[in-house]
């Protein structure tokens, strides 16, 4: 004969097994992954975006209501120069796009290009992963930007997210020669600044602008002088700033 307090301790004991194994094998939950600094799957519920804690900006899947189900390759520039400017407006980053991050009111400015990985996501300096899959660029920017926020990383900081396209090239004689974003109101002047200035061996009197394969000539010592001579960079514009003889 089984004595009762022998029957009550074992079902005491398998109760407490149910239950320590049961709370192991809980997946966690998005809130959880969140919690524990881990990027959160992009099928995450949109109602445990909003229940999340801070509402940082890293959520951007669940935040958007989008799944990428399959990797899909990034648009194409011919595909880009094909759009209208609504049209890039509203375009969704894709894995395998490529995008430009320009970041100002910082103590060191700076420009980036990235991207997008097969998973979906950049990787920008000082802060977590930012999905970037499903977002426009006026998306990622904000996102970017709170991101830089929310971790303490700068009090002010403006950022800009520009499709390949909208870029130009300068090259020749210097400092930072190479692809720019172009942002609004980018002028010669500017674009030559933005790869900064000239080398000791430049001419500043021979610039070439090399535009829907046409080549355009300026003198940008003029244009300095006469600020009002200074006229706009187009996108898929290439700034050569000549050497001199001497």
């Amino acid at each position: 004969m089984q004595r009762p307090w022998v029957v009550v301790g074992g079902c005491v004991l398998l109760a407490a097994t149910l239950i320590v194994t049961g709370c192991r094998s809980r997946p966690p939950s998005p809130i959880d992954a969140r919690r524990t600094g881990q990027p959160q799957p992009p099928g995450a519920s949109r109602a445990a975006e909003w229940a999340a804690p801070d509402g940082d900006p890293l959520t951007a899947p669940s935040a958007f209501g989008r799944t990428v189900a399959t990797p899909v390759v990034g648009v194409g520039d011919d595909e880009f120069e094909t759009m209208t400017p609504a049209e890039r407006a509203v375009y969704r980053l894709r894995p395998n796009d490529a995008v430009f991050v320009h970041l100002r009111g910082i103590p060191e400015s700076a420009n980036y290009e990235y991207v997008i990985d097969d998973s979906g996501y950049i990787n920008l300096p000082y802060i977590p992963p930012i999905y970037a899959v499903g977002l426009t660029a006026s998306e990622l920017q904000r996102a970017i930007h709170d991101s830089y926020i929310a971790n303490l990383i700068y009090r002010q900081i403006s950022v800009n997210v520009i499709l390949p396209t909208q870029s130009f090239f300068v090259r020749g004689e210097v400092r930072q020669p190479g692809r720019y974003a172009l942002t609004s109101g980018m002028t010669l002047l500017k674009a030559i600044a933005s790869a900064g200035g000239y080398t000791e061996f430049a001419n500043p009197r021979r610039v070439e602008i090399i535009r829907a394969g046409e080549t355009l000539a300026a003198n940008a010592r003029q244009l300095e002088q006469n600020p009002e001579l200074d006229f706009n960079v187009k996108a898929g514009d290439v700034i050569i700033v000549r050497r001199s003889i001497f």
